[in-house]
């Protein structure tokens, strides 16, 4: 991860990723912040978090948060 503030959608969806990754998850899906759905699902034997991330700005150019 970069150390840019604010974190873009992706740097936050990327840390909660690696830290889950870090707590015995096995991560199922990890979306890019151009899908929709939600960002992240993790599961660990019968239980499933599945997560939406919001970043502090825009990781798209052109918009007003970029």
């Amino acid at each position: 991860m970069n150390e840019k503030l604010p974190l873009t959608e992706n740097d936050v969806i990327d840390a909660v990723a690696a830290h889950l990754e870090g707590r015995d998850r096995r991560i199922e899906i990890v979306n890019r912040a151009d899908k929709q759905g939600f960002d992240i699902l993790a599961r660990r034997k019968e239980n499933s978090l599945a997560m939406e991330a919001k970043g502090g700005t825009s990781s798209k150019s052109g918009t007003n948060r970029y």
